[in-house]
């Protein structure tokens, strides 16, 4: 019977072991934390970029998303107005200048 017991108190206390130390342990894959203010300036810059991100080809018209903004023929963003939208491309003009984003910043080659 005493040696039951003492089975079980050692058992009771590996496990108690076992549990403290896994705490401790950190999960290798989870991403590194960052400072909170490089992450706000990071997004806000991120938010400012005028980036095609996608066209959306469609008989009513095109449809293009540029920094995070859903935008047709006419539309502003950030100060731009959209004046052509193709399946690779969108063609902005603020006063005299025009912008071209285009969907894919590198040529492929074939």
């Amino acid at each position: 019977m005493i040696n039951l017991l003492r089975y079980n108190l050692i058992l009771i206390c590996m496990c108690c072991g076992f549990s403290l130390s896994a705490k401790s342990l950190q999960d290798p894959t989870r991403p590194k934390t960052l400072e909170a203010s490089s992450v706000v300036a990071n997004s806000t810059q991120a938010d400012n970029a005028l980036v095609l991100q996608s066209v959306f080809v469609k008989d009513s018209g095109n449809l293009a998303v540029v920094a995070g903004q859903m935008v047709r023929i006419g539309d502003q963003v950030q100060g731009y107005k959209v004046i052509k939208i193709t399946p690779d491309s969108v063609t902005l003009e603020q006063g005299q200048t025009n912008k071209v984003l285009r969907l894919y910043q590198h040529e492929i080659k074939k």
